[in-house]
């Protein structure tokens, strides 16, 4: 579709060990376009909306991401 921006998330590597990782959305329609990967460097995760799935009107979702021993948490704002 058109005029939908794409947004992403960088998921890096601090050190100098590959680590697994994974993604999950709290909310229908929020697409990635990872779910699980091993990061060497970095690793780029797209996100975008499935309007047909997506809550109506405003919403906030979040990415869970987890890794190696944190989880960190991403506030998405779907307009």
């Amino acid at each position: 579709m058109f005029n939908q921006p794409r947004h992403f998330i960088d998921v890096f590597n601090q050190g100098k060990t590959p680590f697994e990782f994974t993604a999950a959305a709290s909310i229908p329609g929020l697409c990635l376009s990872e779910t699980k990967g091993t990061v060497v460097k970095d690793q780029r995760l797209w996100i975008n909306v499935d309007w047909s799935k997506a809550p109506k009107g405003a919403a906030s979702g979040m990415v869970i991401l987890a890794g190696t021993s944190n989880n960190v948490a991403v506030k998405v704002k779907c307009l």
